[in-house]
C-alpha cells in the first residue's frame, strides 16, 4: 500500500520542523508527503525548501498557493495532490509517534471494512508538555467522544454520534482510496473537513475508532483550529449562549443530510437526536421549564452538554424573567 500523507502549512514556522521530523521518523515509511503552503508570511515555505534540500531521499513534494483559500479548500487540494492508497491528514504543528503509520496501516490491513480510522492523542502545549486532561466519566478519547471505549480497543462508530460532536481531528484520521474520492465530489465549506469525511465513511459502517494515543497534538495561541474552542458570546444567560450546541448539531444534522441522505432519513439514532435537538431549541428560545425538566432526563442531554453544570444552567435560564 502507498501511503500519502496531506499536509497543509500557514505561517507554522514555529513548530513545522518538529513536525516534519516526527514524519521523517515514522517505522513505517510515507511514500509521499504533499505540502500545500497557503502564502504564508513567514519563514515557513523557506524552512519547507531547506528541509527538503537537507533530505533529498524523503519523498515530499511542494506547492504555494498563488492566492490564500483557507484551511478547508487547501486540505482538499493536498489531498487531491496525492496519489496513494492510504492517506493521512497532517497539520503543522503536532508531533506523530514514531508507530502512529505503522500501527493504523497494520488495522487497515488486518480489516478491510474501515474505510476511516481514527486514533486517540495526547495533548502538549507550546513547549512540548503533556498536558493533563480530566476525563468526563462516560466520554473517551479526550472528551471527543461520548461513550466509554477500553484503552487499546478498536470500535465502531456509528452515524448517530456524530450529530452532536465530531470524533477526532484531521490529524487523528487514516482512509482508503474510495472514501477519498467520495470526499472530494462531496467537499463542501458547509462542514469541518475531518466532519464530512468521518459523516461518509459512518453512512457505509466504515468508520471505527482506535483508541491508542498516536501522535501529540498542540494547543497553543496561534492554532487555526483546537480543541479550546471559544466565542464571543459573554453573557451565559444570553439564549445565544445556552442554545450554541445545540443550534450546532442542527447546522452539522443539515449537512448530514446532505452529504448521506440516505443513512440520515433511515437511522433510527440520527432521526430522534434531530427531534431531540429541535424540542431542546424550542424549550431553551420559549423558556419552557418543565419541558426541559423533562427532557434533562433523557441521556441525549448528557452526551450533547459535557458536565452536569451545563445541563443545570440551561434549566436555571429557563426560570429567568
Amino acid at each position: 500500500m502507498k501511503v500519502s500523507v496531506a499536509m497543509t502549512t500557514y505561517n507554522g514556522e514555529k513548530y513545522l520542523r518538529r513536525q516534519l521530523d516526527s514524519l521523517l521518523l515514522q517505522q513505517r515509511p510515507i511514500d509521499e508527503l504533499v505540502v500545500c503552503d497557503d502564502c504564508s508570511a513567514d519563514g515557513t515555505w523557506d524552512l519547507l525548501q531547506e528541509y527538503r534540500s537537507s533530505h533529498p531521499a524523503f519523498p515530499m513534494f511542494l506547492h504555494r498557493n498563488p492566492e490564500n483559500l483557507g484551511y478547508r479548500k487547501n486540505f482538499r487540494q493536498a489531498l487531491e495532490l496525492c496519489s496513494g492508497d492510504i492517506f493521512f491528514f497532517c497539520d503543522q504543528d503536532d508531533i506523530w509517534n514514531p508507530e502512529k503509520i505503522r500501527d493504523m496501516c497494520s488495522v487497515l490491513e488486518e480489516k478491510p471494512e474501515i474505510q476511516v480510522l481514527a486514533s486517540s492523542f495526547t495533548l502538549i502545549d507550546s513547549n512540548d508538555a503533556p498536558i493533563a486532561v480530566r476525563k468526563i466519566r462516560g466520554w473517551s478519547n479526550n472528551n471527543l467522544y461520548s461513550a466509554e471505549v477500553a484503552e487499546g480497543a478498536l470500535v465502531r462508530i456509528p452515524l448517530e454520534k456524530l450529530v452532536f460532536h465530531n470524533l477526532c481531528q484531521g490529524c487523528a484520521q487514516a482512509f482508503r482510496e474510495p472514501l477519498r474520492r467520495q470526499f472530494l465530489d462531496h467537499f463542501t465549506e458547509n462542514m469541518h473537513h475531518d466532519w464530512q469525511l468521518n459523516v461518509l465513511a459512518a453512512s457505509q459502517g466504515g468508520l471505527w475508532f482506535l483508541n491508542r494515543p498516536l501522535f501529540r497534538y498542540r494547543i497553543h495561541a496561534e492554532n487555526t483550529l483546537g480543541l479550546t474552542g471559544n466565542t464571543a458570546l459573554t453573557d451565559k444567560w444570553d439564549f445565544l449562549y445556552r442554545s450554541i450546541e445545540t443550534r450546532e448539531g442542527l447546522a452539522v444534522l443539515e449537512q448530514i443530510r446532505a452529504i448521506a441522505p440516505e443513512a440520515a432519513a433511515s437511522d433510527a439514532g440520527v432521526i430522534r437526536r434531530g427531534h431531540f435537538l429541535e424540542n431542546n431549541l424550542k424549550n431553551l428560545r420559549e423558556k419552557r421549564t418543565f419541558a426541559l425538566l423533562l427532557q434533562l432526563a433523557d441521556p441525549l442531554y448528557s452526551e450533547l452538554r459535557q458536565g452536569w453544570r451545563a445541563r443545570a444552567a440551561d434549566l436555571v435560564y429557563t426560570m429567568r424573567r
